[in-house]
């Protein structure tokens, strides 16, 4: 009301008074700025916000006939955690602006890889472009051992279901526009903002032994400066995609 008010008066100041003879006007004009609304929400993908503005015009004036217009209207928006499947069968949740009454540092909802993306999936690219892979670098100390390795020797057993490692930041966005090309999609690597959110949202920053392939008691008592868990999750390294259970978004391996 104060919005509908406030237009009125930038609009023409002799309109406001007007505006308070006429109820049915002001009503008519607070239902257009929510109409806006409802559809600024559509447009984001915010269908709790869609939601509350369409219970916010049955509260104000009960059973008028644009709340089925607007439900209509947003009836398409996706529903969190949707899972959305490309033409390659990689799969994507869709990850609301506010999940559990808690909110994000988004206002619209994305759509996330459900997984990180398999060493199968990686070397198809690889082998498909013949892209000259750069090798592992580490950021701490001597690059020799390193120097030696790559996505597909990365220093121990790798499996085709398990995360591609050793990939650098170019590497990625290499294969994701080769990707792109393959799906018609319109993937990208995430923002710090965005990964900021997804982890707000996943309410699980600190998670148990058999929830996440975590470093557990199968490393050696020599590596002193790693923070074990006291747990062996049986894969020293990385382990497959959905070796343990997705968050509450939804996700595996996000920890």
């Amino acid at each position: 009301v104060s919005e509908v008010r406030h237009r009125t008066i930038l609009t023409h100041e002799s309109l406001y008074a007007a505006l308070e003879q006429n109820t049915e006007l002001e009503r008519s004009l607070l239902l257009g700025a929510i109409a806006e609304k409802v559809t600024a929400a559509k447009h984001s993908k915010n269908r709790q916000q869609a939601a509350r503005l369409i219970a916010l015009v049955d509260a104000v004036i009960p059973g008028h006939e644009i709340i089925n217009e607007l439900n209509s209207l947003v009836q398409d928006i996706p529903k969190q955690g949707k899972v959305i499947v490309d033409n390659q069968g990689l799969r994507s949740v869709i990850i609301p602006p506010e999940f559990n009454g808690s909110k994000g540092l988004l206002n619209k909802a994305i759509a996330v890889t459900q997984a990180e993306i398999s060493f199968a999936l990686f070397d198809r690219f690889v082998v498909a472009t013949s892209h000259q892979i750069q090798r592992c670098k580490s950021t701490a100390g001597s690059n020799m051992i390193f120097s030696q390795r790559n996505y597909s020797k990365p220093g121990f057993a790798i499996q085709e279901d398990a995360p591609v490692v050793c990939v650098t930041w170019q590497d990625a966005n290499l294969f994701i526009n080769w990707y792109n090309q393959l799906t018609g999609e319109k993937y990208r690597l995430p923002t710090a903002k965005e990964w900021r959110h997804l982890l707000k949202l996943s309410q699980n920053k600190q998670p148990k032994c058999g929830t996440a392939n975590l470093a557990g008691s199968e490393f050696s008592d020599n590596l002193e400066h790693i923070n074990r868990y006291p747990c062996d999750d049986k894969y020293p390294f990385v382990s497959p995609l959905t070796a343990f259970k997705a968050n509450a978004l939804g996700l595996y391996g996000f920890h």
